[in-house]
Order: structure tokens, then C-alpha cells, then sequence
């Protein structure tokens, strides 16, 4: 089975494509993929960033069939190698589309041949070579579909922290689970939450009372700016 990618060969393999020996003698030097033998996982001399294909019912917890309902969360992943992004950031619809068409991620070194230092690449929708029509008539489908379904969407670090990669700390991997846990759970109970909100955002005004009567640098118009930065109740 002969292909560049590892699910380029299970497609291909369902779909019961075979090359002919004639095909097979004259290819010359190919990057192959090999069926059924042993795997070296700790090789680097073909690549350094490797894939594999299997059959979902493989992973004994997986839902089967992989179906589900619209998502209420959704998560776009970036690899900052710079250190610049923050771990997560909620994002508006506007946020979301602009991310979206982006596609942004860094190539670090040792996943590419001849990286050898962060290099910014941007891809649409995080698949242009795969997509048909324009970036942004799917990022107008996104955008329909998370106003219907009432989603909210995320941006999720997992590249570096503190500065760019080789100085800073790579994000770890317990805390970008911890993270992807608390968009999707929250407080189990959101009657609690909100009440629990209403009752830290009371305490906020209460104490704020007291400096409520005085201007702020001879401005009478500043302090209720500030004041309308604070928590509303609704």
C-alpha cells in the first residue's frame, strides 16, 4: 500500500485500490506505508512526526455509533511556538470567524525537514488544501450554525508559555485537559452558579459604596465610568 499519508492508505484500502506489479516495479524509491508489521516507535530516520489509522471500535470507550448531538462548545487549537497567546480565550462570533479563516498554528523544529526554528503558517479553516470553496463561505456556514445552536467557541493554546519555544515552557498536558474539562462541564449545577454569581457581584457593589460620593481626578464623569465597568445584577 503505497501512499505519503497513513490515512491516505486506509482510504485507499477500503476502497479496494491496489496498485498492478508493473505500477508497483517501476515506482522507484517510495514513501510507503506498510500494513500489518511491527512498528519502531523510537525510528526518526523517516520522519519525526508520524500517523496512524485504525477502526474507532479499536478504543474500547469510544461511542458507537460516533454520533451526537450540535456542539455547545467549540474548540480551535493553535500551537503559539511564540509565547504569545494565552492558554484559552473565549471567543465572540466575530473572534471566532476571524480565527477560523486564519488557521493559525506554528511549525517548530523537528517536524518538518529543514525547521530549525518557529515559523508562523497560516492554513483556511485549518484545511486549505482540502477545502473546494472560498475560506470564508465556511466560515459563514460556522457562523450560521453556531447562532442556531446557541455554540460558543474557544481558543486553545498548546505551544509554549513564558517566552518562545527553546527559552519558555511548552503548556503541559494535564493542564490543557484541566482546561478542555472546564469549557465543556462548568459547575454541573448552573442554577447554583448563577446564584453564586449574583451573590459575589452583590459584595462587589456593596464594597464599592464607599468610594462611590468621590471624583476621581476632578472628573465628576469618571467615576461613573468606572462604576458601569463594574458587575451589573439582571
Amino acid at each position: 500500500m503505497i501512499s505519503a499519508r497513513a490515512y491516505h492508505s486506509l482510504f485507499m484500502h477500503n476502497m479496494c485500490i491496489r496498485p498492478t506489479p508493473e505500477e508497483l516495479e517501476d515506482f522507484g524509491t517510495p514513501d510507503f506505508t506498510i500494513y500489518n508489521v511491527e512498528v519502531d516507535y523510537s525510528g526518526r530516520s523517516v520522519t519525526e512526526n508520524t500517523r496512524a489509522a485504525y477502526p474507532i471500535e479499536f478504543i474500547p470507550n469510544a461511542k458507537i455509533p460516533c454520533v451526537g448531538p450540535h456542539p455547545k462548545n467549540i474548540i480551535l487549537l493553535a500551537c503559539d511556538a511564540f509565547g504569545v497567546l494565552p492558554p484559552v480565550s473565549k471567543l465572540t462570533l466575530a473572534q471566532t470567524m476571524y480565527y477560523f479563516i486564519s488557521g493559525y498554528t506554528a511549525i517548530v523544529a523537528g517536524t518538518e525537514d529543514g525547521v530549525t526554528e518557529p515559523t508562523a503558517t497560516f492554513s483556511a479553516c485549518f484545511g486549505a488544501a482540502f477545502i473546494m470553496m472560498h475560506p470564508t463561505k465556511y466560515a459563514s456556514m460556522l457562523a450560521e450554525k453556531m447562532q442556531r445552536h446557541g455554540s460558543t467557541a474557544w481558543l486553545v493554546n498548546t505551544g509554549w508559555a513564558g517566552r518562545s519555544y527553546g527559552v519558555g515552557s511548552r503548556m503541559k498536558l494535564g493542564y490543557m485537559r484541566a482546561i478542555i474539562d472546564a469549557i465543556h462541564d462548568g459547575w454541573k449545577d448552573k442554577d447554583v452558579y448563577n446564584g453564586t454569581l449574583k451573590k459575589l457581584a452583590a459584595l462587589f457593589q456593596k464594597n464599592f459604596c464607599n468610594f462611590a460620593d468621590y471624583e476621581v481626578g476632578g472628573d465628576s464623569n469618571l467615576m461613573q465610568e468606572i462604576l458601569n465597568a463594574g458587575p451589573l445584577i439582571q
